[in-house]
């Protein structure tokens, strides 16, 4: 395969993976093609065979049936074809791809730094995000292809392994969500006399969106997040005593 990106097969169409489709066909020298068995019927959705027929294969489904969808992809990838994963957690997904993907195979393990909540809200520029790469094994000119594929469109690269990412995430990501969700039991929503910093803060959680199976596949997925859950109770019980005595 040559090592510059020309053709891509989106493996899943849920929310991050309309999004990712919506970003990849705003350069229309890529050929993009989507396989979602929810849509298969539907127009401008391909076979999987199709889908995994093309230089770049990214893999857009929840953590929770990773290993299902990867055991069944691996079975009729190119040889030669990269693939990657979108997930929020990295060592697991990693560990799956290893497992069963041929060592013919570019493995790399990505996280778009950013999700659907992001674009509804701010509408940002390319340039304000970043996706984190991990170049796991196969061919480095592949990963660099990879890597200049996005930056073209004008993401900034983190270069990262699995271990600090998922160490970092569960202090920032798994936290946001933690506190999101926890407004939402409150039922916490905008007022006549928001602060500005509360202003703020709403408009945070509508970044958010809460998703309960999302914080649930990071907690049960990322290696670090249970000692972190407890770390947050701590830190609650510690501010609870403060205010109560």
């Amino acid at each position: 395969m040559k090592n510059n990106i020309c053709t891509i097969g989106v493996v899943g169409y849920g929310r991050f993976g309309r999004l990712l489709v919506d970003i990849l066909k705003k350069n229309p020298k890529l050929d993009v093609k989507v396989f979602s068995r929810h849509q298969k019927s539907r127009s401008g959705f391909t076979s999987l065979k199709k889908a995994l027929e093309n230089d770049l294969i990214i893999v857009a489904v929840p953590i929770r049936v990773f290993e299902k969808v990867i055991k069944n992809c691996s079975k009729k990838l190119p040889k030669d074809a990269i693939i990657m994963d979108v997930c929020s957690v990295k060592k697991f997904p990693i560990e799956i791809m290893k497992k069963y993907v041929s060592r013919a195979n570019t493995i790399i393990g990505s996280h778009p730094l950013f999700g659907p909540g992001t674009f509804l809200n701010l509408n940002p520029k390319f340039g304000e995000l970043s996706i984190a790469l991990d170049f796991v094994r196969g061919e480095r000119l592949k990963y660099i292809a990879v890597k200049n594929l996005f930056s073209k469109f004008g993401f900034k690269i983190i270069e990262t392994n699995a271990k600090t990412h998922d160490e970092n995430i569960v202090r920032s990501q798994f936290t946001a969500h933690i506190i999101a969700h926890l407004a939402h039991e409150l039922d916490v929503a905008p007022n006549h006399l928001d602060t500005k910093s509360s202003q703020i803060f709403n408009s945070f959680l509508d970044i958010i969106q809460t998703d309960k199976q999302l914080l649930k596949d990071m907690y049960v997925y990322n290696p670090y997040s249970k000692v972190w859950l407890q770390n947050t109770k701590n830190a609650f019980q510690k501010i609870t005593k403060y205010l109560e005595t």
